[in-house]
Parts: structure tokens; C-alpha cells; sequence
């Protein structure tokens, strides 16, 4: 699958835009990783969220012709704010966005981070960068996006199949693919994905077993990094996903005053967090502590649980 994939990429001057579908436990993640860890072990560079690493399976068995093993190799952390302004240190390898519903989808059409991303995608080939991302649905995708993208590979694990329940095969051990080349540039024939006729140009399994510890399955999205807002400032050329805590400070400040004004000095902690939520600050409720203004005071009260008392405001 790998040496399929890379053969197919080094035939290309521009990048190459994947997109791994299927339901949860269908094995999109692992099918990535695959890919992934066979482009570690040739040397280039990946940026994602998401670690991956070279695992032991890997480290013990894989050997090149000269007899020489792979060495412990590991993914980049992807930082948002440099991608999405396409800085020049993320470029001539990888970028990998798992579950892409996070940062952009069809239902948050025309947003910025939408935008962004779609921007992103189109340049891609300046930055000789090839990107990989993950979803459950490709309809689920934003418009732009699947315009961009080069081929389409849906995933199901064998393990729920009734020849996998038959005998007994474990998750995660058997992924089978199919590949759809959505935009041409793979086998030079545009395939519709949403037709029901559509036909893949590789069919294939993934032995999934040497892979399963070159990533934490456990590992979740960071939901404040997902759905903080984008911030843009042409003028200045910035855009990032993170405000200033100068400026969160000021903002929670002034909607604490408003809902002091509304309240009877004592706010549960929930209808506290609700009501900065409504006044588009969306921050997590276990950070939100050190932004609140000082002289708010947290009490623990026996019928009404976690109150906070705005009375110095």
C-alpha cells in the first residue's frame, strides 16, 4: 500500500491530496498511520496532530536492502497557526489532519477556518506539500475541499464483516480498502464518488497488526485548538486560530459585569460558562478559571453546588 501510494507521488510535481473515509472503527486512522510510518522510514517529514511514531513491529522487522534497520522516527507536531498562514517551515512533506470535521465541514460552509483551510489546499503545491485527512463521510467534507482532493480511499474493517466474526479476526488487523481517484491526476480517469456505479482503481487489504503501536488510539483532538475561531488581521498579516490574553481577559471581564447586572450576585458555575458562551467566548470550562476578573469568588454550596459570587464586580 505504501510503495503504491509513494510510487504514485514521485511521478507528480505537484502534491497529491488524500482522503481516508469510512464510519468510526472502520480504520481511517490506522490506514494513515500506515502510510505515514512508510514515509518516516524513508526519511521525510510529517506534520500532524495526530503522533505517529516508527513502532516496534516496525523497528524489529523492517530491513532495507543493504540489511540495515529503521531507525526510531517520529511525526512533527503540526502548529495551525503556521500552516494556515502557509509558513515556509511546513513545506517539501506531509501534512496529516485527522478527522477533518474539526477544523472545517460542509456544515461550517464559507467560515474562515473553512476558508483557511480551503486556501491551504489550492497552495498546497508551492509548499511541495502532500496532505492527508480523515472523515467519516466525504459528503461531510466542505465543497471546496472535495474539489481539491486527488483520490479517495474508503476504509472497513474486516473484523465486523460475517467472514471476520467467522473466524474470529480482532479489530484493527485486516482494513480493507478502496481507492477512488476523484480528480484524475492518479490514473488520469475522474471518478464521481457519489455515484453509485463508481469504480475503484485499487482494491486491497491493509495488515494492520505491525501498526497498531505507532499511534495512540486514545489519543483525542484538542477541542479548544479545533473550535477556538480564527482570528485574521491583514493589515498586521496574521491569522491565527488563538487570541491574545490580553484580550480574552477584556472580554470576559465585561461579560461578567453584564450577567453581574442580571443575576443576583450568586451565578451557578454552568449558567456562568452558558452565558460567556452566548456572548461568543467559547472557551473550555478548565481554563476558564484564570481569565475571570479578580474578586470573583468560586463557593462550593450544599443545594446548589459550584456558585460564583459577582458581587465585587
Amino acid at each position: 500500500m505504501t510503495q503504491h501510494l509513494q510510487g504514485q507521488e514521485q511521478e507528480y510535481t505537484h502534491s497529491v491530496i488524500g482522503a481516508y473515509i469510512g464510519p468510526k472503527r472502520s480504520g481511517k486512522s490506522l490506514s494513515i498511520t500506515a502510510v505515514v510510518v512508510g514515509k518516516l522510514c524513508a526519511g521525510e517529514k510529517v506534520w500532524s496532530e495526530m503522533k505517529i511514531h516508527t513502532g516496534e513491529a516496525i523497528l524489529s522487522h523492517h530491513t532495507f536492502p543493504n540489511g540495515s534497520r529503521s531507525e526510531y522516527r517520529e511525526t512533527l507536531p503540526l502548529e495551525l497557526d503556521k500552516f494556515y498562514s502557509l509558513d515556509e517551515s511546513i513545506q517539501d512533506g506531509t501534512v496529516v489532519l485527522d478527522e477533518i470535521s474539526y477544523y472545517a465541514s460542509a456544515i461550517s460552509h464559507m467560515s474562515n477556518k473553512n476558508k483557511l483551510l480551503n486556501t491551504c489546499m489550492r497552495q498546497a503545491g508551492h509548499r511541495n506539500l502532500n496532505l492527508l485527512y480523515s472523515a467519516r463521510s466525504f459528503q461531510q467534507v466542505d465543497t471546496y475541499l472535495r474539489a481539491e482532493t486527488d483520490f479517495v480511499c474508503e476504509c472497513s474493517d474486516d473484523h465486523f464483516t460475517a467472514w471476520g466474526v467467522e473466524n474470529h479476526v480482532p479489530g484493527g488487523r485486516a482494513i480493507f480498502q478502496r481507492y477512488f481517484d476523484v480528480s484524475g491526476a492518479i490514473t488520469g480517469h475522474q471518478v464521481d464518488f457519489f455515484s453509485p456505479k463508481k469504480v475503484p482503481y485499487l482494491e486491497q487489504t491493509l495488515h494492520g497488526s505491525r501498526f497498531l503501536d505507532c499511534y495512540d488510539t486514545k489519543q483525542l483532538i484538542s477541542i479548544e485548538e479545533a473550535n477556538t475561531p480564527i482570528k485574521m488581521d491583514m493589515r498586521a498579516r496574521i491569522i491565527s486560530n488563538k487570541e491574545d490574553d490580553s484580550v480574552i481577559l477584556e472580554r470576559v471581564a465585561i461579560a461578567c459585569g453584564e450577567l453581574a447586572l442580571l443575576s443576583n450576585d450568586l451565578i451557578p458555575a454552568l449558567e456562568l460558562w452558558e452565558g460567556l458562551h452566548s456572548k461568543g467566548i467559547n472557551l473550555a470550562p478548565n481554563v476558564l478559571g484564570r481569565y475571570l476578573p479578580k474578586g470573583i469568588r468560586k463557593k462550593q454550596t450544599r443545594n446548589d453546588g459550584v456558585m460564583y459570587d459577582l458581587s465585587a464586580l
